[in-house]
């Protein structure tokens, strides 16, 4: 997480790693809006953000998170 505006029960700076399926313990409303943009970052798809290898993602409260998506190489 790299942004937290309002009430939410994730930390700043706390992250998660989608392998394939949802993290445990990432709520709901957070999988709904990351679902799709982890897959096209996995693959390699540009994001529209001036790093083009970045994804940031907001949850869908305007008082909730953003959070930085990357790719990872493999075995890293």
């Amino acid at each position: 997480m790299v942004e937290k505006r309002g009430e939410c029960e994730y930390e700043l700076g706390q992250t998660f790693e989608w392998t394939g399926r949802p993290p445990p313990g990432m709520c709901g409303a957070l999988i709904q809006s990351i679902m799709v943009p982890a897959i096209l970052c996995s693959l390699g798809a540009p994001s529209w953000e001036t790093d083009k290898r970045v994804w940031l993602i907001s949850c869908p409260s305007k008082r909730g998170t953003v959070w930085r998506l990357e790719a990872r190489e493999a075995g890293r």
